[in-house]
């Protein structure tokens, strides 16, 4: 929808225009800017994120055994799980690890 939108609103190419080019030019781009400040209060802010989230999560699944996620939501699963529980890394890539840092 972002490609659509900065194609539209800038009059360049769309990533699927951009495929079809011989060299990649005339991207499109869009900024948008966001006063914080608008947004409201942090606590009202918070509310109507987990307010979607939830609403979002409560579709009906295509696949029962698995969630719904939002986008980003594994990355932060995943990040907290290795920050309580480490990084687990393969033995054999292991010892690899700790043979290139012997040889230093």
């Amino acid at each position: 929808i972002i490609d659509l939108l900065a194609s539209l609103l800038s009059g360049g190419n769309s990533t699927a225009d951009i495929g079809k080019l011989e060299a990649e030019t005339s991207l499109s781009q869009v900024f948008i800017c966001i006063n914080r400040d608008a947004l409201g209060e942090e606590s009202e802010l918070a509310s109507k994120i987990n307010e979607v989230i939830e609403h979002f999560q409560s579709a009906n699944r295509q696949q029962e055994d698995q969630p719904i996620r939002y986008p980003g939501e594994a990355t932060i699963i995943r990040r907290k799980r290795q920050l309580s529980d480490g990084i687990f890394v393969e033995d054999d890539i292991w010892k690899q690890v700790i043979r290139m840092q012997k040889e230093q």
